[in-house]
């Protein structure tokens, strides 16, 4: 998958091969290296790959949440970077992570003198991330004083990192949370309603947190490798439980954060591929429980209800899946209808595993994250 297509006018073909590189290597340890920022020390976070690329005297504020809240700005940078048209940044967070993709890509270009490592995303970094900005982030906290009391450090608090520069940019709903000026599945208002919006939003919080707790150590001890007990094996066919390597579950999380920000949006963005219509699907079950849980606890209050649990989602299902052909992967008897004469007959597309995380298309709105197309799972 080439990454940095939409942004050739600053980087060469080298520079593009670098950031495809460090986009993978980065989000890579933002899984791995999960287990050492569970129990929370700041300094255990500034030991991290993600942590290096972080202001330090902001450490005392970098908590596990706000770990995880990074890592999806660098997953969502990612996705971008892998667009036919630039993406604009919608934080300064996602400013701070685009700078860390670039620092690493710079640390790839081996045998390359230091001139042309250090040109090679100058151009990048000052037209698309707006490099000044960040670099302001690592200012001591007594630089720019004379701005004002207080001006300064209180337009670089930490959640202002989070907080959309402007109306119009959408962010991920994990990372920026009730800071996000545009709800999730505000482009479907017409097929869901406030509740449902509003259990969409919680149900990719928790699905999001609870999804970390695969990638600790207490859960391979207590799982003994058996992915069926992990939170997304919860959430995926059985039948092809021997596949979910460890490199498919962090392929797996990539798809839910990336559903879960094109959900955020303020027009329909497509699901790529089957392997992003099962993350919609776990978001939706996930976000019915949310929903479950709200209506259990206002029926003492008030009685009536606009929707039932079971009956939620149903009319959003119908209009956002362009079908739900991947539920036959839930139910063994049907293993391989996609290829059966009815299947062809009805054009499906083919629900193999080695094709789960293929793009439905060449169309360019179906391009996946570069992360999950292109290395095996």
């Amino acid at each position: 998958m080439t990454i940095g297509q939409g942004y050739r006018r600053w980087l060469t073909p080298r520079a593009q091969e670098a950031l495809a590189t460090s986009c993978n290597v980065l989000i890579d340890a933002f899984f791995d290296e999960w287990r050492l920022v569970e129990s929370w020390k700041p300094e255990s976070i500034l030991s991290t790959r993600l942590g290096k690329h972080l202001p330090r005297h902001f450490s005392q504020n970098y908590t596990p949440h706000f770990y995880k809240r990074f890592g999806v700005c660098v997953v969502t940078v990612a996705w971008k970077l892998a667009q036919p048209k630039p993406q604009p940044l919608a934080s300064r967070a996602e400013q701070l992570a685009a700078c860390a993709i670039v620092e690493e890509a710079r640390e790839m270009f081996k045998g390359a003198s230091g001139e042309e490592a250090a040109q090679a995303f100058q151009a990048f970094l000052d037209g698309y991330v707006e490099h000044s900005n960040v670099c302001s982030l690592f200012d001591p906290p007594d630089h720019g004083i004379d701005a004002g009391p207080g001006e300064h450090m209180a337009s670089l608090a930490l959640e202002h990192w989070f907080r959309p520069f402007s109306g119009k940019y959408a962010a991920h709903p994990y990372a920026f949370g009730g800071a996000n000026v545009l709800r999730v599945g505000q482009a479907y208002k017409k097929h869901l309603l406030p509740s449902e919006q509003e259990a969409l939003d919680a149900g990719i919080a928790v699905l999001i947190d609870e999804l970390f707790e695969d990638f600790t150590p207490s859960v391979s001890l207590r799982t003994g490798g058996n992915s069926a007990l992990t939170t997304l094996g919860e959430h995926l066919p059985l039948h092809y439980l021997p596949k979910y390597t460890s490199v498919f579950l962090k392929q797996f999380a990539v798809c839910i954060m990336t559903v879960a920000w094109k959900l955020a949006q303020p027009r329909h963005v497509p699901l790529s591929s089957v392997a992003e219509e099962l993350a919609a699907h776990a978001i939706l079950t996930q976000a019915q429980g949310c929903l479950a849980l709200e209506l259990e606890s206002a029926e003492e209050d008030e009685g009536d209800e606009e929707i039932t649990a079971e009956q939620a989602f149903e009319d959003f299902r119908e209009y956002y899946f362009e079908d739900e052909d991947f539920l036959f992967l839930f139910d063994n008897s049907y293993d391989g209808v996609e290829t059966s004469p009815v299947g062809q007959m009805l054009h499906m597309t083919s629900l193999a595993f080695a094709d789960w995380f293929r793009p439905f298309s060449a169309d360019p709105a179906r391009i996946a994250h570069p992360y999950v197309f292109g290395q095996e799972p």
